[in-house]
C-alpha cells in the first residue's frame, strides 16, 4: 500500500472534485484490490491493476455526485398555500408527487425531473448521467408507470415525443 499509495491517490484526486471523495475513493480501492488479491493473475502488473481499481471508485463516486447533484426536488415550485389556492386539491396533489418522486429509485427520479420539469432531452440527460439515451427512455418509461400506479388521476396522459 505504500509503495503504490501517492500514484492511487493522484489517480482518484484527477477524477473527483473533491478530496473527501478522492480518499474515499482510494480507500476503497486498495480495500477491493486487498480482498481480490487472488485475480491478479501478474503480480509483476500490480500497479496498473490497482490504478484500474481505483479509476472505477473514483469514476462510480463522481457518477453518484452527478445523480445526487441533479435529482433536486428543490425544482418543484411549491404549490400556492391553502389559503390563497381556489382549490385545496392543488396542495394535496403537490404534496402526493413529491411523495412519489421521493419513492422512485434514484436514476429513475432524476430522469423525471430533468425530463418532464427542467426540459431536458435524452440527449442531455445521458450526457449529465452517464445514461445511454436508450436507458433514460427506459427509466422514464418505468418511472412513468410507476407515478401512475402511484398517482393515478393527477398525472396527464404521456406524450408523444417522450
Amino acid at each position: 500500500m505504500r509503495r503504490h499509495f501517492d500514484a492511487v491517490f493522484a489517480t482518484t484526486r484527477a477524477l473527483t472534485s473533491v478530496v473527501e471523495d478522492a480518499e474515499d475513493a482510494c480507500q476503497e480501492a486498495f480495500a477491493r484490490a486487498f480482498f481480490r488479491l487472488d485475480e491478479c493473475a501478474q503480480p509483476d502488473q500490480f500497479h496498473g491493476w490497482i490504478l484500474q481499481i481505483a479509476r472505477y471508485q473514483a469514476m462510480n463516486i463522481r457518477r453518484f455526485q452527478t445523480l445526487r447533484s441533479a435529482v433536486g426536488l428543490d425544482a418543484i415550485p411549491e404549490p400556492p398555500s391553502t389559503a390563497h389556492a381556489p382549490d385545496a386539491r392543488i396542495t394535496n396533489d403537490h404534496t402526493r408527487l413529491r411523495q412519489a418522486l421521493d419513492a422512485l429509485p434514484p436514476k429513475q427520479r432524476a430522469v423525471v425531473v430533468h425530463h418532464e420539469i427542467d426540459g431536458w432531452t435524452h440527449h442531455q440527460i445521458a450526457r449529465k448521467t452517464g445514461l445511454s439515451v436508450l436507458m433514460s427512455r427506459r427509466h422514464l418509461s418505468d418511472a412513468r408507470a410507476s407515478l401512475r400506479r402511484m398517482l393515478g388521476s393527477i398525472l396527464p396522459e404521456e406524450r408523444a415525443d417522450a
